[in-house]
């Protein structure tokens, strides 16, 4: 999409948090949520993941969904529904300025380096939002 269906208040707070939920569906019907590292970049939200179930999902059911944590009273709850791909195009995480700047520290707090992060959570993620609330 080219122009983002989020308001600058959910773009706000996309860019304040910093772990997305993302729901992606099985093969068998099963949703299955996991929280991701994020970044949202114009209208899209850019993820990378590891090779995996998540993956997979996605290869049979592009719908996701996806929020952010609540205020802690169960308010302020930004939850998006959109669609899904593999970009391969989209590089590793670490071409990415605006997400190393967001989680180096979280790297750093583990003591992995950028190398072993864009090794192990190799591929890259586009969710093109189509409802937000």
């Amino acid at each position: 999409m080219s122009d983002s269906l989020l308001t600058p208040d959910q773009q706000t707070r996309l860019d304040r948090e910093s772990i997305l939920w993302l729901t992606t569906v099985r093969p068998n019907g099963q949703p299955q949520t996991l929280p991701v590292w994020y970044v949202l970049d114009g209208s899209e939200i850019l993820v990378w993941s590891f090779d995996g179930v998540r993956v997979k999902n996605l290869a049979t059911n592009s719908k996701v969904s996806a929020h952010v944590n609540d205020d802690g009273r169960g308010g302020n709850i930004l939850t998006i529904e959109g669609t899904a791909v593999i970009d391969r195009k989209r590089g590793l995480a670490s071409e990415h300025a605006k997400y190393v700047d967001r989680y180096q520290s979280f790297l750093s707090s583990y003591d992995w380096t950028w190398d072993w992060f864009c090794g192990k959570y190799s591929v890259p993620i586009v969710i093109n939002p189509s409802k937000a609330r």
